[in-house]
């Protein structure tokens, strides 16, 4: 198929597919994968309620965020999640913190208390109960507000990643308490990891306070999913 198009000073331009088969371009496999409006589009009717939908038949999240004076950070991913079409939501946050988490809540959303520091933040000891609240989550969420100054916590954060049996999505002090990334925990097509770190963060799991790391963000993200088997947000 070819477009002509008018030029000023070459007469007739011809753009032209040069016979390039387009079996074998489909068939090559690329290393990066761009979202565009058609994926959103599909995935959104895909998850659309139905007359006989109910709550279970759209997801559970279960968000593990926040900390003792970080409670916003909980509440705000847990109503996010409920918003964007999840039948249900449970926000699992160290106990001095659940009453407030509670409180920005939007009604539908569920909160658990979970064993903590004498600096409020989640301790390890929470792992067990952590574990079992995934159990029956579709997708978790881990990091918000949680802090990432006592190695309780970077000791729950590793684990809780090591040991789920759930795909898992980690944002803001989840990366700080893993930064930098361990050589040695990665995910897998079964259970995914979805990183979503801003610059800052991307700088820390690399190990490094050189920024000119980001130069090439495409190349960097592209090469630590793959060396990690992660996916990484925006």
């Amino acid at each position: 198929m070819s477009c002509p198009l008018p030029s000023a000073t070459n007469g007739e331009l011809i753009v032209a597919n040069i016979g390039s088969a387009v079996e074998l371009i489909e068939e090559a496999r690329s290393q990066l994968f761009l979202s565009e409006e058609s994926d959103a589009r599909g995935w959104l009717i895909q998850t659309r309620y139905t007359p006989d939908s109910y709550k279970n038949t759209h997801g559970h999240v279960l968000v593990v965020a926040g900390s003792r004076g970080f409670t916003g950070a909980a509440a705000l991913c847990g109503n996010a999640a409920m918003r964007s079409g999840a039948g249900l939501v449970t926000v699992a946050t160290p106990a001095s913190a659940q009453p407030l988490v509670a409180g920005q809540s939007m009604p539908e959303v569920m909160t658990v208390a979970l064993a903590e520091t004498d600096r409020g933040a989640v301790s390890v000891a929470a792992l067990e109960h952590a574990l079992n609240l995934a159990e029956r989550a579709t997708v978790i969420a881990l990091g918000p507000g949680l802090s990432s100054d006592d190695d309780r916590t970077r000791d729950f954060v590793r684990a809780m990643v090591e040991q789920r049996k759930t795909p898992l999505v980690i944002d803001a002090d989840g990366l700080n308490c893993l930064a930098p990334w361990p050589p040695g925990l990665r995910g897998s097509r079964d259970l995914p990891v979805v990183v979503t770190p801003h610059a800052g963060e991307m700088v820390r799991l690399l190990g490094t306070d050189d920024k000119s790391a980001l130069d090439d963000r495409v190349t960097l993200a592209r090469e630590f999913a793959m060396a990690h088997e992660s996916n990484r947000g925006p």
